[in-house]
């Protein structure tokens, strides 16, 4: 069992921030009491990081709607932009890499989703059900149909890759692990697969950003729920698991937040460390 945290003062400087059931809710919205919560971190002097799995473009909406004016990591660490301005960093798949892991999607008949600096290439489309469609739906005109030719040879910073057909999906992930091992596998669930160039975490963003403002991980705060945010949990100063996460998240944080609605943990959390 996780001890509680007591602190009096806020040492902290940056706090990474994971959105999908962690920032957000079960709706993908913020909560009341979750945005109360971050604006109060900073202004305590916490610079706050919403830090995803997700295209920069599907953050940015969170990043105005909390009136954020610093960087976001997107693509679980392959992406660091400051919105409408820059971008800090950049890792991509080799394009001999993507177009293989497409055509081989194409090939075995799974939906691949190609995520890059412009939004999202959608090369080959076969199950798709409502969860799938939410990338549509928000992201609207930064997700567009595409050819394996054209995509491919664009850098990508991540492709997804989905199918409810379980043995289908184990048969692509075999095909496409035994052609390349130069890349990071993250399996979701059951019926997605995510490639990033080797390397790739939201530690890898992160560290640039403490890089460039010169900020000790002993000062950096992490929230999180999901196995994508290990790495994160277990390298920051203070990483805190939401209550509601997985055994792996719970596990590799410094401090688990009490129990509350899913939809407000991170308040709680953020309670709990100031």
């Amino acid at each position: 069992m996780k001890n509680t945290l007591k602190t009096a003062n806020c040492h902290y400087r940056i706090a990474g921030i994971d959105l999908d059931d962690t920032l957000l809710d079960g709706n993908k919205n913020i909560s009341p009491q979750n945005a109360a919560a971050v604006r109060m971190l900073e202004s305590r002097g916490v610079k706050v990081v919403p830090t995803s799995g997700r295209v920069h473009q599907h953050i940015t909406r969170y990043h105005r709607e909390l009136g954020l004016t610093g960087p976001i990591v997107g693509c679980d660490g392959a992406s660091v932009r400051v919105p409408y301005r820059r971008t800090l960093h950049e890792l991509t798949l080799q394009p001999s890499v993507s177009l293989d892991i497409l055509q081989t999607a194409k090939d075995f008949r799974v939906t691949a989703l190609a995520f890059y600096r412009d939004g999202i290439r959608v090369t080959s489309l076969h199950d798709w059900n409502d969860n799938m469609d939410r990338h549509r739906r928000e992201l609207g005109r930064f997700v567009k149909r595409g050819t394996v030719s054209k995509v491919g040879n664009r850098d990508l910073q991540k492709i997804l890759i989905f199918c409810e057909d379980r043995e289908r999906l184990t048969a692509f992930e075999h095909m496409a692990s035994l052609k390349h091992r130069g890349f990071c596998t993250e399996v979701r669930n059951t019926q997605t697969i995510e490639y990033t160039t080797s390397g790739v975490t939201k530690v890898t963003g992160l560290q640039k950003i403490c890089a460039l403002e010169s900020i000790d991980p002993s000062q950096v705060l992490f929230f999180g729920d999901g196995n994508n945010d290990v790495d994160a949990l277990r390298w920051a100063g203070c990483g805190v698991a939401m209550h509601h996460g997985t055994e792996a998240a719970r596990q590799a944080a410094r401090f688990i937040a009490p129990e509350t609605d899913p939809s407000v943990n991170l308040a709680a959390a953020i309670a709990m460390v100031l």
